[in-house]
């Protein structure tokens, strides 16, 4: 087997760096040369994985722990206006940086063979037009790109049954395009510009799926709402874990799951989690009662607390 240079790159969030170390490991234990370009806060992580880091240079770290600090404003924004200021700061003024880190690491110091992202590491947009490499992203949370048989983004509905509906929900995502992306776009197109590379005219849901070689989808098709025109490049991996040693320890809850009605797992992410009352909280005092096993994924934050406040036997936090 020929060994392969193989960089990885993920935004610096637990959520899109956690699910691509089992992915990683694999390849290492192939005997693949595997490196990670991400923030610092991640050497530890790395260190223990014996995989080496290239941190950032040129681009900001902005991650779910100093997001509030970098950008105090941000907690008062809602609504669409919130989405719009969080989208330009935590993932498009980077891109143009990221791109220039991995170029200089691509020419003085890994030619990678490979490059492995997550799917909201948006830079790999530049990477695949310039540096020319094969780019397999990795989508760890719902599918984003967009559909004739799905609803906009981020606003609650479910596909729509009528052609009336459907034409409705293009429009609202149309609209919605407009009001959030558009100043983003600039953005983006501004930064394409100075590689040399015409405007970018899709929609910014679709980038990450246009510009892969393959697109890996965490979970299978039954998780996602169905699309005729899904991408021919989504292959669906079913769940993408975080590396860990094989343990002997059985999983022992497994007899709870077969004595409720329904398995809720509960989560807020690990970006926006730390007021609990905007859904973990409000989910939790919706569903304790009911026979349902809930799971709570709390990303590390008030786990004791929760686990005080809803010591329930139906209720795994």
């Amino acid at each position: 087997m020929i060994q392969k240079k193989i960089l990885f790159a993920t935004m610096p969030m637990d959520g899109h760096f956690n699910p691509l170390t089992g992915i990683a490991m694999h390849f290492k234990a192939k005997g693949h040369d595997v490196r990670w370009y991400c923030s610092q806060t991640y050497e530890e992580k790395l260190q223990k994985l014996g995989i080496h880091l290239y941190s950032y240079q040129r681009a900001m770290d902005v991650n779910s722990e100093n997001l509030h600090t970098l950008y105090p404003e941000i907690s008062k924004l809602k609504g669409p206006k919130g989405i719009r200021y969080a989208f330009e700061k935590l993932f498009l003024n980077n891109i143009e940086n990221h791109y220039i880190d991995i170029k200089e690491i691509y020419d003085n110091k890994f030619e990678f063979d490979l490059f492995f992202c997550d799917s909201a590491f948006y830079a790999l947009q530049i990477i695949n037009e310039k540096i020319g490499k094969p780019v397999y992203v990795v989508n760890p949370g719902p599918m984003l790109e967009i559909s004739r048989d799905t609803p906009p983004n981020f606003v609650g509905l479910t596909p729509a049954k009528t052609m009336l509906g459907k034409k409705f929900h293009q429009i609202m995502r149309i609209f919605m395009d407009k009001m959030i992306f558009t100043e983003g776009m600039k953005l983006l197109n501004n930064m394409r510009k100075s590689q040399g590379l015409p405007p970018y005219d899709g929609s910014f849901w679709n980038i990450s799926a246009d510009y892969s070689t393959l697109f890996f989808q965490s979970g299978i098709p039954e998780f996602e709402y169905h699309r005729s025109d899904l991408n021919p490049k989504v292959r669906f991996t079913g769940a993408l874990l975080p590396y860990k040693k094989i343990s002997d320890h059985s999983f022992k809850y497994t007899e709870k799951l077969n004595q409720y009605e329904k398995v809720i797992l509960i989560s807020q992410g690990t970006i926006d989690n730390k007021d609990q009352n905007k859904l973990i909280i409000p989910a939790l005092e919706a569903l304790k009662e009911q026979n349902y096993l809930l799971l709570v994924a709390t990303g590390n934050i008030n786990t004791d607390g929760l686990r005080k406040k809803y010591s329930l036997p139906n209720i795994i936090i």
